[in-house]
């Protein structure tokens, strides 16, 4: 098995570029995923209460099924993103709002694989949006 770091509760790789899990029993409605992580790993989310995600700078890729977070609304995303794996976004079928840190032509460059209709379909707001609400 490969060595972890838990941090929060939340379990990443030993260099904390890969968030492995965030656990169910958490209750949070808001999370940060901290600075360093570079990837959202296959089922890391699966959780009933988060109702918004801030994904940091950094970040490069969400891998298949990362999230199974059926009440999640809100969700900020740096401009690093690059790509988006199969089903990433499949079961957040709340998901209303995605901030992009970059402008509309750096997101459409990024990669979206298929089965995310949730996740391309949500209002986007492009722009320095972490600055502005505060996160």
């Amino acid at each position: 098995m490969t060595d972890t770091t838990i941090l929060d509760g939340v379990t990443f790789t030993a260099d904390m570029k890969t968030l492995v899990c965030y656990p169910r029993e958490k209750t949070d409605t808001l999370y940060r995923v901290p600075d360093g992580v570079e990837e959202i790993g296959e089922e890391a989310f699966l959780n009933y209460d988060l109702r918004t995600l801030v994904l940091p700078s950094g970040l490069k890729e969400t891998a298949q099924y990362a999230f199974f977070c059926p009440v999640l609304e809100t969700l900020y995303i740096p401009a690093s993103l690059e790509r988006v794996c199969l089903k990433a976004f499949a079961n957040c079928g709340s998901l209303k709002n995605i901030y992009f840190e970059g402008m509309r032509e750096k997101w459409n460059g990024i990669f979206i694989a298929d089965c995310n209709s949730t996740f391309e379909k949500a209002e986007k707001s492009f722009g320095r949006i972490y600055e502005r609400k505060g996160l």
